[in-house]
C-alpha cells in the first residue's frame, strides 16, 4: 500500500450504564433507539456516542440529538431529521466529507 490511514473513534460506555435494569435494549453498537431517540423504555432517551444512532459519534451531531430529545421531551415529538455535517480527520492527509455518503 502506498498510504495507510487509520482512525480511532470513540466508543459509548452503554456496558456500564445497568441498562438491563432499566429493561433497556442495546447491542454493540450503543442503546438501541426510534426515530425519536427513544428507547424501549419509552421514559428513556439516548444520544450521542451511547446511542446506536445511523451517524457519525462527533460532537456536533451529539449536541443536535440531545436538542431534538429535549423538545421530545417538551412535548414537540417528530422524528429526528439530520442536518449535512461535515466530518473532518485531523492529521496528515487530511480527510473530510460533507452530504450524503
Amino acid at each position: 500500500a502506498g498510504l495507510i490511514v487509520r482512525a480511532a473513534g470513540r466508543v459509548g460506555n452503554h456496558d456500564t450504564l445497568d441498562l438491563d435494569k432499566a429493561h433497556v435494549q442495546f447491542s454493540e453498537k450503543g442503546v438501541l433507539v426510534d426515530q425519536h431517540l427513544r428507547t424501549n423504555n419509552a421514559h428513556i432517551y439516548a444520544v450521542g456516542d451511547v446511542a446506536n444512532s445511523p451517524v457519525p459519534k462527533i460532537t456536533p451531531l451529539a449536541s443536535f440529538e440531545s436538542k431534538h430529545a429535549a423538545n421530545e421531551i417538551l412535548g414537540q415529538s417528530q422524528p429526528i431529521s439530520y442536518p449535512a455535517v461535515p466530518v473532518v480527520v485531523y492529521g496528515t492527509p487530511k480527510l473530510a466529507q460533507t452530504g450524503v455518503t
